[in-house]
């Protein structure tokens, strides 16, 4: 019993020694990593506490770029071309690059410069990127904007011409219109120079809608009846002159700029559009040609010459050439045979001469005699 009591009390020793042994080998291990520790915190230098008031000095300055800054460098820099998927495949993993300016910086970075929390300086900087690139857009946009601003101003300003300048047609063509109704809504008392000086006013004044809008007819509206009146007991061998004035007048508001280049070519009497050819076709042509059939006598070419000189100027071409093919010269024909040589030759050259028109017929010939 006793063997067995003392035998018990050595195991008991044993453990109580092997486990004060493990107690000073942990301390000792304890204080190795501590000396460590000190030793790693004693070879750094010491960082300022900068969060403190007293520190501030000791804080690191961050410098903010404003808008203006972002565009001036991007004005700066050269033309680049469009942004391309750029994938570094020179480390160990496999790296999207969004900007080549800080390439060589994230090489350094994988190579050996610890630099504190890489992953959040890398979203920083493409947060920078991404508003920069935001801010090139919407700059683009704004000076997009702004020319569009400009066109739209020199179209406003286009448009804005162009509505004044209707506004003044509007304006004159009222006019117009107030003018014209008043001539068509007086009365016969009205001499035919009142309403001449009317439309000449009208001419000067606005002479583009005159011919536009074919005023010479309103006008041929108001002058006819008043020359047929004023020349209803004209005899034109008789006094040639009677009229001469009026129509002067009235051919340089009623004869149009087509007539007045073709006028040889321009078709006469009802074939005519032209409000001079029409009014002289009505008031001149029937009185003329009554006189010319029933009363003339080609022996005594001077009245119907006297006629000619007078009027020649004032009727259009193509009635000058009707008066002649189908008045004077089939009446000089008719009584050609009872002409005597030589009064056959002194007519025709005294019609044809003081005339001045150039006309040949083959049956219509005047032979002069040898001893002429």
């Amino acid at each position: 019993m006793l063997t067995m009591l003392s035998s018990h009390q050595e195991q008991m020793a044993s453990v109580c020694a092997v486990a004060t042994l493990l107690g000073v080998l942990r301390v000792i291990d304890y204080a190795d990593t501590a000396c460590k520790f000190v030793l790693q915190a004693a070879a750094k230098p010491a960082q300022p506490k900068t969060w403190k008031k007293k520190n501030a000095a000791a804080r690191s300055r961050q410098d903010y770029k404003t808008i203006a800054d972002v565009l001036n460098e991007v004005a700066e820099r050269p033309l680049q071309q469009p942004k391309q998927t750029i994938i570094d495949m020179r480390g160990k993993q496999k790296r999207l690059v969004t900007n080549l300016e800080h390439l060589n910086e994230e090489q350094q970075e994988d190579t050996g410069d610890h630099t504190p929390m890489p992953e959040l300086q890398h979203n920083m900087r493409l947060m920078v990127d991404v508003a920069e690139a935001d801010i090139q857009r919407i700059d683009g946009k704004l000076r997009h904007e702004k020319d569009t601003a400009v066109i739209l101003g020199r179209e406003q300003t286009r448009l804005q011409t162009e509505v004044e300048l209707a506004a003044a047609q509007v304006q004159a063509l009222n006019q117009i219109l107030q003018t014209v109704s008043q001539c068509q809504s007086a009365d016969a008392s009205v001499s035919i120079t009142d309403i001449e000086q009317v439309y000449s006013r009208l001419k000067q004044k606005h002479r583009e809608e005159y011919y536009m809008y074919n005023l010479a007819a309103a006008a041929l509206a108001q002058a006819l009846p008043r020359l047929t009146q004023l020349l209803a007991a004209w005899r034109p061998l008789d006094d040639p002159s009677l009229g001469t004035a009026d129509f002067t007048r009235w051919r340089a508001l009623l004869e149009s700029e087509q007539q007045k280049r073709n006028a040889v070519f321009q078709a006469v009497a009802g074939g005519s559009s032209d409000p001079y050819v029409q009014l002289c076709s009505a008031v001149v042509m029937p009185k003329l040609s009554r006189v010319v059939t029933n009363d003339w006598e080609p022996r005594n070419p001077e009245p119907m010459l006297q006629f000619m000189e007078l009027w020649g100027p004032l009727l259009p071409g193509a009635l000058q050439q009707q008066v002649l093919e189908s008045l004077i010269f089939p009446k000089v024909r008719c009584h050609a045979t009872s002409f005597t040589e030589r009064s056959r030759v002194c007519i025709a050259s005294v019609i044809i001469n003081r005339t001045s028109v150039c006309f040949y017929d083959e049956t219509l010939c005047f032979p002069q005699p040898s001893n002429y």
